[in-house]
């Protein structure tokens, strides 16, 4: 069975690999692939955060609901959209240094540690949200299934989201071997 010729050349294509001073020229211009992504991700759910937080006290009957509870629930957001703005912050700045491999070195590094602290952080803001939706409920049989369930769907988006991270310095660590092999 013969494969299209198209499909065949797609695969077996490979990036062209990319000199150290096409790379600076990159860095020099500030427009890094990977800090892209991170940067559309970090808009969005900003954007996100602020519109819940705008609606939540006439939509989810937050003026009824104890200070504390309101209180978790703007601190937990908060918290999200800290996160969000510092890693906004972070995705660009840029690169410095005079030697591209070190750099990149110490840009995973960092990379890293935002990485933990941005799936601590999600873990913590919507355990906020939980904790704000989940008060003042009588808990039946069938809502703890929705509570699982939802807990469920949490811990997979967690799970994706460190996926996601992986790959991203993945990335960052392979251009660093296509470099320091040249």
């Amino acid at each position: 069975m013969a494969q299209d010729p198209l499909i065949t050349a797609w695969n077996s294509g490979e990036a062209p690999p990319r000199s150290p001073e096409a790379l600076q020229a990159i860095v020099d211009k500030g427009s890094y692939p990977v800090r892209r992504g991170i940067r559309n991700q970090l808009l969005l759910e900003a954007a996100c955060y602020l519109a819940l937080l705008l609606a939540y006290y006439d939509i989810f009957d937050g003026h009824t609901r104890p200070l504390t509870l309101n209180l978790i629930l703007v601190a937990a957001i908060a918290f999200m959209l800290l996160h969000n703005i510092l890693g906004y912050i972070h995705t660009a700045a840029r690169i410095s240094g005079r030697e591209i491999t070190r750099s990149l070195q110490q840009e995973i590094s960092r990379l890293r540690q935002y990485a933990i602290i941005s799936v601590l952080s999600r873990a913590t803001g919507f355990a906020g949200l939980i904790i704000f939706f989940a008060a003042g409920i009588r808990w039946t049989p069938f809502k703890y299934w929705i509570l699982g369930a939802a807990v469920l769907i949490l811990l997979v988006q967690l799970y994706i989201l460190s996926g996601i991270w992986r790959n991203r310095i993945s990335r960052l660590r392979n251009t660093l071997l296509q470099l320091t092999s040249q």
